[in-house]
Parts: structure tokens; C-alpha cells; sequence
């Protein structure tokens, strides 16, 4: 007698296509769940550069000034520079951010202060221990790296990278030196006193290099920024930036050129806003091609990026933060950049 029914289970062609079907589903689901955490991760960095900006204001509440970009002085090596600057902005800060125990035996001043270059011990393991907060989640570079590798300032010590640096003004175009009156954009607004020469002064940042700094030929003390000096407003004045795209193609170093959160030389934790030379992603991704055209190499070292598809994020000194477009033109950007120039455009 037959059966009114007979077993049947998935014929080959059959389970091939609902395999198919799956696979088609997971590689649509898989963008949006990218997407998803890079919407998490790219909300978190706005958090950071939030707090860190609220960190500056309070410090001001007490100090009745902005942090420093960096603090010099004269006739030292510092312990860990090899320069004659040995404070900064993310190291004035951490008491503001809860770090006040990572802080407390920075300001050994009989160490800080030395005759020639030295690494001192515990304040490398000060500048090695790695923030969150100094740490954008969508950052892929190392927690710490070594420093420049060559035979200038603060070589080859391991320390903790960051992901954000502060802005120090903007530039036309960045030349490194003493220079002389006759080329009025010939210095910066981030290196030591022998370097911040004939910049125009209403282009400095909120973050500039402040204590003995050469002006006009002359070695002065130039105190930090307040908001009576913020001419442009608070909300039309970034703070800081994200500094964490990896510059590789650059060929005029040998190392990479992270961001350092507590090295407080030169670019390592703070840059200018240049205001030529295409729109911001020109500046992001090719380096060599950018600065055989238009700037000199100063400039290379000095920029911003991130891992952000699109942008990157700046703080204002309102306390605001703002994810700007790769596609912005760096003169709209600079206009943001220094405290007292008058120019105001809108990102």
C-alpha cells in the first residue's frame, strides 16, 4: 500500500539559495551595525573634546586664564624636551578631569629644571600612563609610541599618544626660525621662545606658546589668552581638534607623526590652522604633494585628521563642539583659529 504523503528534505539547489539569501543579509546588516558603532564611537570623541574644553574653562574659573599651549622658560633643558618648555595645556588640565593623583608630582620644578637634556624617569611614567579621555575610540594608532628618532630634541622615549591637540593660531604658511622683520609670517605660534618670531600677532590661537617667547626680535613675556581676549567671540574660537590620522606618505621624517598628549614641543599636542592649499581633506591625505606646493615643511608636522567617514571634530570655547566636512576650505577653518583677526564665516 502506498503512503499518501513521502519524505522530503531540502534538495542541494535549495539549501544553496537560502545560504544565499543569509549571506546577502548579514553583508546588509553588517554596514549598518559599522555605521552603528561608528556613531557610538564618533559621539564618545565628541564627549571627550567636551569635556576637555569644560577642563580649559574651569581651569580659567580658577586661574582667571587659559591653560598654555606650552609654557617656556629661560636657560633650561627641561627634563624631558631637551628645550626650555616643560608645561602645556593637557597637562594643566588633568586636575579638571579627575587626574589630579597623575598630576600631583609633575611640578617638581629641581627636576623639571635642568642644565642639559635628560629623561627623567618619573615624569616619563607621568607622560606614558594613557587617558581615555585624551583618546578618541575610532583612534587605530598605538597607546604609546616612540618620539622622533633622529638626533633633535626628546629621542626615542616611549610615551602615551593621544588624539586631540590644541589650536595655536592660524598661518598663512609655516616657516620654522628666528627669520627677520622683513618676512612678517616667518615663525610659529607653537615652538619655543627662538621660534615665535615675526607671526602676526592678531592670528594667535587661544592655545599659544606663552612665558618668554621672542617678539619682534625680542625675548618677552607673553601671558596666556583670557576670554577679554577672545575679540571673535567664544563661539567663534576653537579650542582643539582632532589630531589622529597617521600621515604616512609624508617622506621627510622617518617617524610616524602621532600626536603625544603630555609632549608639549612643538606640534606633538597642538598645531596652526593653515588657511591655503585646498579644501581640509588635501591636507589629510597627501602630504608630499601639499607641501611641494604650496607651504614649507614646518607645515607637514602640523595638521589634523581623524578616522571620522566625512569630518573630524572641533571644540569651540563656548563649551560647543562641532564635527567639521573634509570638503570645508581651510580658510574658512583659520577663520576660527585665531582669537582677534575679525574673520567669522560659518562651518
Amino acid at each position: 500500500m502506498q503512503h499518501a504523503y513521502a519524505k522530503r528534505g531540502f534538495t542541494l539547489v535549495e539549501l544553496l539559495v537560502v545560504i544565499a539569501i543569509i549571506g546577502i543579509l548579514i553583508g546588509l546588516l553588517l554596514p549598518a551595525v559599522q555605521a552603528a558603532r561608528e556613531a557610538a564611537r564618533r559621539m564618545q570623541c565628541t564627549n571627550n573634546l567636551k569635556q576637555i574644553t569644560l577642563a580649559c574653562l574651569n581651569y580659567e574659573d580658577v586661574h582667571h586664564c587659559y591653560p598654555p599651549g606650552a609654557l617656556c622658560i629661560m636657560n633650561s633643558k627641561g627634563s624631558f624636551s631637551g628645550t626650555n618648555i616643560y608645561d602645556g595645556w593637557a597637562i594643566a588640565i588633568l586636575p579638571f578631569i579627575e587626574q589630579e593623583a597623575l598630576v600631583a608630582n609633575y611640578y617638581d620644578y629641581s627636576v623639571l629644571y635642568q642644565p642639559s637634556y635628560v629623561i627623567d624617569e618619573s615624569t616619563r611614567a607621568i607622560l606614558a600612563t594613557s587617558i581615555s579621555g585624551y583618546r578618541c575610540p575610532s583612534d587605530v594608532s598605538d597607546v604609546l609610541a616612540k618620539t622622533r628618532s633622529d638626533d633633535g630634541a626628546f629621542r626615542n622615549a616611549e610615551i602615551a599618544t593621544g588624539s586631540y591637540r590644541a589650536v595655536t593660531g592660524r598661518l598663512d604658511e609655516v616657516k620654522t626660525g628666528n627669520g627677520s622683520a622683513t618676512n612678517t609670517q616667518l615663525g610659529t605660534f607653537d615652538m619655543p621662545h627662538n621660534s615665535m618670531n615675526y607671526v602676526r600677532w592678531d592670528w594667535r590661537g587661544v592655545f599659544h606658546t606663552c612665558g618668554k617667547v621672542k617678539r619682534s626680535g625680542a625675548v618677552t613675556d607673553v601671558q596666556c589668552e583670557s576670554p577679554a581676549s577672545l575679540i571673535d567671540g567664544t563661539s567663534n574660537t576653537i579650542g582643539v581638534g582632532e589630531m589622529h590620522k597617521v600621515r604616512n606618505t609624508y617622506n621627510k621624517r622617518s617617524w610616524d607623526l602621532v600626536t603625544f598628549w603630555g609632549y608639549n614641543y612643538g606640534w606633538y599636542n597642538k598645531s596652526v590652522i593653515l588657511s591655503d592649499g585646498g579644501n581640509l581633506d588635501v591636507h589629510l591625505r597627501d602630504w608630499n604633494t601639499y607641501c611641494g606646493t604650496v607651504i614649507s615643511e614646518g607645515a607637514a608636522l602640523r595638521g589634523w585628521g581623524a578616522y571620522h567617514a566625512g569630518g573630524l571634530n572641533f571644540s569651540l570655547m563656548d563649551g560647543s563642539v562641532r564635527f567639521v566636512s573634509t570638503t570645508v576650505t581651510p580658510s574658512v577653518l583659520a577663520n576660527y583659529a585665531a582669537v582677534a583677526d575679525g574673520g567669522i564665516s560659518s562651518l
